[in-house]
């Protein structure tokens, strides 16, 4: 955790044992971090639990404000979930003639309503994904 005006370090979180690749932070005091091990929440500061532990890289998480969270990874996996549950699992299907390898999701956000959900594609597609 960086003091920005100061320019130095306030806090160094470690609970992750493998490397941390994102973050996402709201209410200036809570976050939840992923790693290639765990999505983890913390609230100022402080390790407060394991969420998920997926079965490949997490490359970006998001939450809405809604509470809603979403993460994506290498394998195409979009993990939906709030705090408590995770309520889906989705699966990118890479544009026809991808390699296997190409369904990676590389960046994610949400529009400013949080009911809609944007991904980058490792198989250079933008997709959107809406409420039924």
């Amino acid at each position: 955790m960086w003091d920005i005006i100061a320019g130095k370090c306030m806090k160094t979180l470690t609970q992750h044992t493998k490397g941390v690749r994102c973050v996402e932070v709201w209410d200036k005091e809570n976050m939840v971090s992923a790693s290639f091990d765990s999505i983890k929440l913390w609230d100022k500061g402080e390790f407060v639990e394991n969420l998920y532990k997926p079965n490949d890289i997490i490359n970006t998480i998001k939450r809405n404000q809604d509470g809603t969270i979403i993460s994506s990874s290498n394998n195409g996996v979009i993990t939906v979930f709030n705090l408590n549950t995770i309520t889906q699992t989705l699966h990118n299907i890479p544009q026809p003639g991808s390699l296997e390898g190409e369904k990676g999701i590389l960046c994610s956000t949400f529009d400013q309503t949080g009911l809609r959900f944007f991904t980058g594609c490792v198989d250079k597609t933008i997709k959107m994904y809406a409420p039924q």
